[in-house]
């Protein structure tokens, strides 16, 4: 009979080190990444919540729920000149965010 291991076994989705070690260890960001999956390539969806831990300096739900919505928004859609997040999409995940702050 297999057992279950006590510490999970990283993951390797994005092909970014860096990406996936944050989706490890990073409920938030694993989070961030199913829900863009429904709308872009896996790939390129599960390195969004990296791309805003770059943009806005981390990924912690409290920090975000916490911040201006026009800020994040700026940061996540606007900056780099494009967006890790399809825009409608965006808006919809920074209202919610904003309106059930942890």
């Amino acid at each position: 009979m297999a057992t279950a291991s006590a510490t999970p076994k990283p993951l390797y989705i994005t092909g970014k080190p860096d990406a996936d070690k944050l989706l490890h260890n990073n409920g938030l960001a694993l989070m961030i990444g199913m829900l863009l999956d429904q709308q872009v390539p896996m790939e390129w969806a599960f390195t969004g919540a990296y791309t805003i831990k770059q943009r806005i300096g981390h990924c912690d739900a409290k920090k975000i729920a916490a911040m201006d919505a026009d800020a994040v928004r700026h940061h996540v859609l606007h900056e780099a000149g494009h967006s890790p997040l399809p825009r409608q999409h965006g808006k919809t995940y920074l209202r919610h965010e904003h309106h059930h702050r942890c």
